[in-house]
């Protein structure tokens, strides 16, 4: 991989900050590939065998059976839909050096901030080089034993002049619905995306837990929580817009929250002295702002030395924000595992 070459040539052992794949390979069923390819007969054609009976029109006899007029006959299908170029999957095995445990498993404060902070360090080693994660979440941010954290999870990784947006996809598959071109995206992925990430991680790790086993979280906590994770993009923008009420969260906890409100209020104003000039010009905000991080979280860290971190088992029925404060698709409060990926996009 181009990222792994070029890390190298800054750091003897990036593996120290990266989960690299260490091997691959496919599954072998009978000697043979396991894929999707083995389910069809020719490039393209599917099994054929199974009669089809048109839908009588209205007024004419219906079938006796409920299953009778909805059995395909895919050779009926028009000979254009037969020539689709279909990219088969084939099923595969991926092996990594070290075992790690993802963040939401982690049950100590400190050792949450500890991984933050080793994965940061990570992301500045890519960022130096010229390349963008694109894909920060909490099942990416790895905590590797009682050593250190790691980034995982590369595959949407690419160079920060790329042209090509984060989760671009191509191709069509046989099991998923094909959806046509990429959209072009209104901005650029950029380095202060990642660093905001994982900022969004960090407010997860506060407010969507509590310091007590069997803890409740308070009223204001909940509302706090819906309104930075209301499951709708705009409303996540605003939320980030606004400070953070760190005072609704436990008392042990509250150190932590302020100093996370103080890096919101630094990710802003990167965005807004990158944005000077155009096109926005990253590297000086980027720097302090990863200055900026670290500081913070070294005293987070001080802070919260053997903190305990627990889900919270309150009601349903007692966990949700009134109705004119949680959207009403999102799902019940739930403490084990951030929504996928971070607020800005």
């Amino acid at each position: 991989m181009r990222l792994w070459s070029t890390c190298r040539e800054i750091t003897p052992e990036p593996e120290h900050l990266i989960h690299f794949l260490f091997a691959e390979g496919n599954v072998k069923v009978d000697r043979n590939t396991d894929n999707t390819e083995s389910l069809l007969r020719g490039p393209d054609q599917l099994p054929p065998g199974c009669g089809l009976h048109l839908l009588p029109a209205d007024g004419s006899p219906k079938p006796a059976r409920a299953g009778d007029g909805l059995t395909p006959n895919f050779s009926c299908i028009h000979p254009s839909a037969k020539q689709l170029q279909i990219h088969h999957r084939t099923h595969s095995h991926l092996v990594f050096k070290e075992v790690c445990q993802p963040i939401y498993d982690l049950r100590r404060l400190d050792i949450v901030f500890k991984t933050r902070m080793d994965v940061q360090k990570a992301l500045e080693l890519s960022h130096s080089i010229g390349w963008v994660h694109c894909d920060i979440d909490t099942g990416n941010v790895l905590r590797w034993g009682e050593r250190m954290g790691k980034l995982a999870d590369l595959e949407y990784a690419k160079r920060m002049d790329s042209n090509t947006t984060a989760h671009a996809v191509r191709t069509k598959y046989l099991f998923q619905d094909p959806i046509g071109d990429p959209v072009k995206c209104p901005f650029r992925f950029n380095p202060l995306h990642d660093m905001e990430s994982l900022w969004w991680i960090s407010t997860w790790a506060l407010y969507y837990h509590v310091d007590q086993q069997g803890g409740w979280p308070s009223s204001g906590q909940i509302t706090e929580s819906y309104k930075l994770f209301p499951g709708r993009l705009k409303a996540r923008l605003h939320a980030f817009l606004a400070p953070l009420d760190y005072e609704v969260l436990p008392a042990s906890f509250q150190s932590a929250g302020r100093l996370v409100e103080y890096m919101r209020r630094e990710i802003k104003r990167a965005y807004t002295a990158s944005e000077e000039e155009l096109p926005p010009v990253y590297s000086n905000p980027l720097k302090r702002l990863q200055s900026t991080f670290t500081n913070h979280l070294t005293s987070i860290l001080a802070d919260s030395m053997d903190i305990r971190t627990f889900n919270s088992n309150a009601k349903r029925q007692q966990e949700d924000p009134m109705p004119d404060i949680r959207d009403p698709k999102q799902p019940k409060w739930d403490g084990s595992r951030e929504p996928s990926n971070a607020g800005h996009q």
